[in-house]
């Protein structure tokens, strides 16, 4: 009986409806292991950087990492705030050129040694350079002697040589030169002198006599040797023909010896009326510089001498007499000018 009760309560029991299941709640979210894990195994295996990471990066994972990302390119650097920046070019540095010494060149010849830095100063030009020169000088003094000869016959006698000496009286004296170098120490060329106002004065006389004016051309050999970088002294010495052209108180007294000899009924009259041709020498000693022009100064002597007008009066086939002057003469300047 027992066995039937027990047998149908199970029945029982199984007949009645079971209540619903409450629903489990769901289990908490755990931080996913992997995740915790590694970061302590990061931090825990990984030192810090050393040495310390320079400006612009950071220690992560014991290497430095720019803080920069995307990371800066070539030619920039990343700042603290994680910006980049160009970096400054490097300042160029040149070397210096290795010094020389300036180079020697042999003359042709072998005997001459001219060194170009000496000729590079303006006043020592290289052969074939053109120099031209233009001055002006005043006479520091100057004085000679006038040498007369005479021939007569018939009636007229006089002396057949005589000398008188003579003060020169010409004021200035203008010249021009053109010159070629040589060398970078010689110069070869041609000058031109002119002087506007020719004039003398005899010993007797104590008034001056205006020949006209005078002119000369001269051929140049002319030596500079430099003195200093920019100054250098001229030596010169020249040599030429000599000129007179007839003017003045000279053209007059050929006149009035014209009119004077017509007047006694003579057979011939005559009077050279010129130019007047003689020879010339001298030497110049100077100073050449060279600043925003090149400019020289010089001392002259000149040593020259020229006919003066000849005379002839013939009266008779017996009677005639003749004259012919040659005056000598010295001459100091003191000159100033430019060359180009």
């Amino acid at each position: 009986m027992v066995c039937l009760i027990l047998g149908e309560g199970s029945t029982a029991v199984a007949q009645v409806t079971p209540a619903a299941p409450v629903p489990a709640a769901p289990p908490t979210a755990a931080p996913p292991a992997s995740t915790a894990a590694p970061a302590a195994a990061s931090t825990a295996s990984f030192p810090e950087c050393f040495p310390s990471c320079r400006s612009g990066f950071t220690c992560h994972a014991g290497q430095c990492l720019s803080l920069c990302n995307p990371p800066c390119g070539a030619g920039e650097r990343c700042l603290q705030n994680s910006e980049c920046e160009r970096e400054a070019a490097p300042p160029v540095v040149v070397a210096p050129q290795p010094t020389q010494p300036p180079a020697v060149l042999s003359a042709p010849s072998g005997g001459l040694v001219e060194n170009p830095a000496k000729a590079a100063n303006d006043i020592l030009r290289q052969p074939g350079s053109w120099v031209f020169a233009a001055r002006v000088g005043l006479q520091l003094a100057g004085g000679g002697h006038a040498e007369q000869r005479c021939t007569s016959s018939g009636f007229f006698s006089c002396s057949p040589t005589s000398t008188d000496d003579t003060d020169d009286k010409s004021l200035f004296m203008l010249g021009l030169d053109a010159m070629i170098h040589a060398a970078p120490g010689l110069r070869l060329g041609a000058g031109y002198q002119l002087v506007p106002y020719s004039a003398l004065r005899s010993a007797p006389d104590d008034n001056d006599l205006h020949l006209g004016n005078e002119h000369a051309l001269n051929a140049i050999v002319e030596g500079v040797l430099p003195v200093s970088s920019s100054v250098a002294l001229a030596l010169r010495a020249q040599a030429g023909l000599h000129m007179l052209v007839i003017g003045g108180d000279l053209a007059d007294n050929g006149d009035a010896f014209l009119t004077n000899c017509h007047a006694e009924n003579s057979v011939h009259c005559q009077v050279d009326q010129g130019p007047l041709f003689g020879a010339g020498y001298g030497a110049m000693l100077g100073l050449v510089g060279r600043g925003k022009v090149r400019w020289r100064f010089d001392l002259a002597l000149d040593r020259f001498s020229m006919k003066l007008p000849s005379t002839q009066a013939v009266f008779t086939q017996m009677d005639s007499i003749s004259r012919s002057d040659t005056l000598y003469g010295t001459r100091s300047w003191i000159l100033g000018g430019v060359e180009l």
